[in-house]
């Protein structure tokens, strides 16, 4: 089989892949439709009176024979996508193969040589990019976990101790342990947003990095010895909106983020096209 005839086969295969997929979710969707009427006329045949019932269980019948008619739709459409499932890995080593004939002449060498600098610069803004992501995404759960502490320490449904009501807890070092935790969490956010703070000004992205601005975190310096005596509620929740803001201003920057790994993962994906269009012209015909 030719290079040409085995790049068209491959084309047709991912066509067919990508048309098998749209139509196997959306017989998912209508699975799921299905079923919840079902499950719901089922609750329905049993209130219903002698009279109602035949009708109810009609609906029901109808239902479950609409499901086995999506279940059989769906096995047919899995089958016909595992035939296919290789398109892509085939279509990118038949590309691959035309790349090394191409190269073989040089008639393409300079513009491959192009989009290979470009693939190379994308993919790493693409890593960069993740790693800044990732230290974002473990301060944002660290600060899941200080207000989980925070909570635990100061639950919602609080009633006001009597004078020395914590001291067993505090004497026994459960007091001590869940502050200690809550000053290691705070002090772990704030080499986090250090980190994320650097990160982000070096990006190496067109616009330059960014430089988002966050408030200093709380410290709960001496909370365990005022615990001891009387309670840090107040205290304590006014971690909270602190948090918060420093969170949103996390979140929003990771958005950010986010918007422009889409933006690189578009741009790797055209360079893909155009590679496709010069080693494979058929592909654009």
């Amino acid at each position: 089989m030719t290079l040409d005839v085995r790049l068209a086969q491959a084309r047709a295969d991912q066509r067919e892949l990508a048309w098998v997929k749209r139509r196997l979710a959306e017989a998912r969707t209508d699975r799921e439709r299905v079923t919840e009427h079902l499950e719901v006329a089922e609750k329905a045949r049993g209130y219903e009176d002698a009279d109602g019932l035949t009708a109810a269980q009609l609906l029901c019948d109808e239902l479950a024979d609409e499901l086995r008619a999506v279940d059989a739709y769906i096995a047919e459409l899995t089958a016909r996508a595992a035939r296919v499932a290789d398109a892509d890995a085939r279509y990118a080593a038949a590309l691959a193969e035309a790349e090394d004939a191409a190269r073989v002449d040089g008639a393409l060498d300079e513009e491959l040589d192009t989009l290979a600098v470009a693939e190379a610069d994308l993919g790493w803004r693409r890593v960069e990019l993740g790693e800044v992501i990732a230290i974002g995404i473990g301060v944002q759960k660290t600060f899941v976990r200080v207000v989980d502490l925070v909570r635990e320490l100061s639950p919602q449904h609080y009633v006001e101790p009597m004078f020395g009501e914590h001291l067993f807890p505090a004497l026994t070092g459960k007091t001590q342990a869940t502050y200690s935790e809550l000053t290691a969490s705070l002090a772990h956010a704030t080499h986090g947003l250090r980190q994320f703070t650097r990160a982000c000004a070096e990006l190496s992205t067109p616009t330059n990095g960014l430089e988002p601005q966050f408030d200093a975190l709380p410290s709960v310096d001496s909370f365990v010895l005022r615990d001891v005596v009387w309670t840090n509620r107040p205290a304590l929740e006014s971690l909270l909106p602190e948090i918060s803001r420093v969170s949103s201003t996390l979140a929003a920057t990771v958005g950010e983020l986010r918007a422009r790994e889409a933006s690189l993962a578009s741009a790797v994906a055209e360079c893909a096209r155009m590679r496709a269009r010069l080693l494979d012209p058929a592909s654009v015909r």
